[in-house]
């Protein structure tokens, strides 16, 4: 975008110009924790959710940080057609004087936001010196987490336990390999919880041990 009629510069950021950036994962879980620090100095309404026949929906998610001199609503809407069916967008204002400085592609954002909000509860929240993680989901936000897991707290070595749905954590585990991280595929919840029935995959790789 080139600019107001003011002379202000509006820019407009793609999820791979984002992504391109090679933002460590320890810079996305700071962020995080410092966001969370100041929640209660934010203005965070519940979003609104419009939903229409076909199973579209939109939804708005207002924010004011004062503590960032920033404004913004990120919008997401699904489409069950498109490929992908969920698709975000961010506004990002000027608090001060309520001028719009960024339109921003808000995919590659929520799903590394969502990973580095996941790592920092585990960082809370685990027992002390905690080698197993269990796991439910194989999307793009669970990828995002176990890379930021795995880089996160590169000096320990984890289990990641994965619950099985067809060939979706063999395909996972290949795209998904870390020198700290081993996998465990359970067949069930039980199974996941307390394990027994399921099958370990050696570390980096997806051989059978």
């Amino acid at each position: 975008f080139a600019g107001d009629a003011g002379g202000n510069s509006l820019k407009y950021v793609s999820d791979k110009a984002i992504e391109s950036l090679n933002i460590s994962s320890v810079k996305y879980v700071e962020w995080a924790e410092d966001v969370l620090k100041h929640k209660g100095e934010c203005l965070l309404p519940p979003k609104t959710s419009l939903k229409m026949e076909g199973n579209v929906f939109y939804n708005f998610m207002p924010c004011i940080m004062p503590f960032l001199n920033r404004a913004g609503i990120k919008t997401v809407n699904r489409y069950p057609e498109n490929t992908p069916s969920l698709n975000s967008n961010l506004l990002l204002y000027d608090l001060h004087n309520g001028i719009l400085k960024g339109v921003f592609d808000a995919n590659y954002i929520t799903t590394v936001r969502t990973g580095a909000v996941a790592v920092h509860s585990i960082k809370c929240f685990a027992k002390k010196n905690f080698q197993t993680i269990a796991c439910i989901g194989l999307g793009n936000v669970m990828r995002a987490t176990i890379k930021i897991l795995a880089e996160y707290f590169k000096e320990m070595q984890f289990t990641v336990k994965l619950l099985r749905y067809k060939t979706s954590c063999e395909n996972f585990i290949a795209f998904n390999k870390y020198d700290n991280i081993r996998y465990y595929v359970a067949n069930d919840i039980k199974d996941l919880l307390y394990g027994g029935g399921g099958r370990h995959y050696k570390r980096s790789n997806i051989s059978g041990k």
